[in-house]
């Protein structure tokens, strides 16, 4: 049994979650009262989208044995991606009382906090994980989001760039500094930002997007526009890019160039729902039309 949980899990190191499963399922039909094994196929089932059979591995791993923190962190995972976010807390709670070292446990629980809305929580549970280790890269990018969701620009740029300094290949790191610094008006700061950003991913719509709105408000209106027309090409269905492009077009006298691109914007907002950002269109097209 301890060679299959060795090979499951470098093949989780690997991302390969199906031959994980399949190890697993051959785990269980040997010993079908082994926690671990149920555990760690609720991990494989989730990263294959399958969250209601993950959630059940997890019940089944945890009525085992009521005493592993690893099974209730994951279950919180679980719930947290099925939007329960309460329970996915109250699953970390459990598991930071089993394992109060348990840093994962600490950043999943912040996580939830702060979709739910509670940024100092968030903060205070990120802070903690560092605390107990401090080259974890994700508990910096995940402070850094919650202070800049607070208005705390400068410190979420100051923790991005020490996320920054232990990984300096992740993109979208580069990408929230930039926003923090266009927040802080340093228009240059970010367009080097979405630079390196895009160098490391060179399919980052929002990088484009981003680097086509800052180029636009520097007056660099055909560097906008390009970046504009490759994030469209990436995904036409995106909504963001064309309404940017819609700006740039006005500012360069294309008025029926930008009405298009607003239009096109505002009816994927409206199809996906996104009523606040529909209206925001609306409001720059009602403006432009007289």
């Amino acid at each position: 049994m301890d060679d299959s949980i060795s090979i499951a899990l470098q093949k989780l190191s690997r991302g390969d979650y199906q031959g994980m499963l399949a190890v697993m399922d051959r785990a269980i039909a040997i010993d079908r009262y082994n926690p671990r094994s149920y555990s760690l196929r609720g991990v494989a089932k989730s990263g294959l989208g399958d969250k209601q059979g993950a959630l059940a591995d997890h019940n089944r791993s945890i009525s085992l044995n009521l005493h592993d923190s690893r099974s209730y962190n994951n279950r919180g995972i679980v719930r947290a991606d099925l939007g329960d976010k309460k329970g996915a807390i109250d699953d970390y709670n459990q598991a930071i009382s089993i394992d109060p070292n348990l840093a994962v446990a600490y950043i999943n629980r912040g996580n939830a906090k702060s979709d739910l809305g509670d940024k100092q929580g968030a903060i205070q549970d990120y802070t903690r994980a560092i605390a107990m280790n401090s080259s974890l890269s994700v508990a910096y990018i995940n402070r850094g989001n919650a202070k800049s969701d607070l208005g705390e620009k400068q410190g979420a740029i100051d923790d991005y760039s020490y996320a920054i300094s232990i990984d300096p290949y992740h993109a979208p790191t580069y990408n929230n500094r930039g926003i923090a610094k266009s927040a802080l008006g340093d228009r240059q700061g970010e367009i080097n930002d979405y630079d390196r950003a895009i160098s490391l991913d060179p399919d980052y719509i929002d990088a484009y997007n981003n680097r086509g709105f800052a180029r636009y408000k520097l007056g660099d209106k055909q560097g906008a526009l390009q970046d504009c027309n490759n994030a469209i090409a990436m995904d036409p269905d995106y909504a963001p890019p064309y309404n940017t492009r819609g700006l740039v077009k006005s500012a360069l006298g294309d008025k029926q160039g930008a009405l298009a691109d607003l239009r096109q914007a505002a009816g994927i907002y409206q199809q996906a729902g996104q009523a606040a950002d529909y209206q925001a269109v609306m409001i720059s097209i009602e403006r432009m039309r007289f």
